[in-house]
């Protein structure tokens, strides 16, 4: 499949070098364009794909075409590229932008909306995808596949995917603010930096795989660490009384409302 990606940000360079990575798509398959000369040359080296000048010029030699720029160059960029997408795959990972707005500017385009997060970079990434009104079978399978090679897919509906920005989208940053948090905290007790950061680092990468091989409730697995009356009791009492719970949703509807504002502007 020969794949055109709009776009040589973080996101869309962390993609493309998982799929890479894969084999489910050749770097000379790839066509890379971006308003930035350096990061498209920069990334079609790194993966022997072709940089391309223009958007239409990306998009021409394209099965597939991935739309991974900042959410306010949308528009001007399906104004640009609209009719040449015609029945192309189009996979957005815009934040925000709705399908109706690539189907209003690509009347035949088959499109998928999809909010991957910055784990597919090692094959540990979390996508949520939904499809548009004119898919055809065999579509999502398609791009279920592609994003297999990242990590874990997830079908939701669009009325969903502000709530999945909130989670998932956004939600390595939580998790990296409470990694910094736990190593700081291990320094403030004596621990070198080096010796804590590592401690906190693989501490979370132990929970986290132990809570998806096991498929266990995390409540049962914080139960099996937490004795009456320990130290983990006393750790957690402080995390409830400061209200994490409330401040985690408050954190999340925050983040599920600036998705909605994009969406609007």
């Amino acid at each position: 499949m020969k794949i055109a990606s709009l776009g040589a940000g973080k996101m869309a360079s962390a993609l493309l070098r998982a799929f890479v990575r894969s084999g489910v798509c050749a770097g000379a398959d790839l066509r890379i364009a971006s308003k930035t000369p350096a990061s498209r040359l920069a990334l079609a080296d790194e993966l022997g794909a072709t940089a391309c000048e223009s958007a239409p010029e990306a998009v021409a030699g394209s099965d597939l075409v991935l739309v991974a720029v900042r959410p306010p160059d949308v528009l001007p960029l399906l104004a640009e590229v609209g009719g040449g997408l015609g029945e192309k795959l189009v996979v957005s990972i815009a934040t925000g932008i709705p399908l109706a707005a690539f189907e209003s500017a690509a009347p035949q385009a088959r499109v998928f909306r999809a909010m991957p997060n910055t784990p597919v970079e090692v094959g540990a990434g979390t996508t949520a995808i939904v499809a548009g009104t004119r898919i055809r079978p065999g579509d999502a399978e398609i791009v279920r596949s592609l994003f297999s090679s990242t990590g874990e897919v997830v079908d939701v509906l669009e009325s969903q995917m502000h709530a999945v920005t909130a989670l998932s989208g956004s939600g390595p940053a939580y998790f990296f603010l409470f990694i910094e948090a736990l190593a700081d905290a291990g320094v403030a007790m004596g621990l070198s930096r080096d010796v804590a950061q590592r401690l906190a680092v693989s501490t979370a990468r132990g929970s986290a795989e132990l809570a998806f091989q096991t498929g266990r409730h995390p409540t049962l697995l914080r139960e099996k660490v937490t004795s009456p009356g320990g130290t983990t009791a006393a750790a957690l009492a402080v995390f409830e009384s400061g209200a994490l719970r409330g401040l985690v949703q408050e954190a999340l509807r925050a983040a599920a409302n600036r998705s909605e504002a994009l969406s609007k502007s």
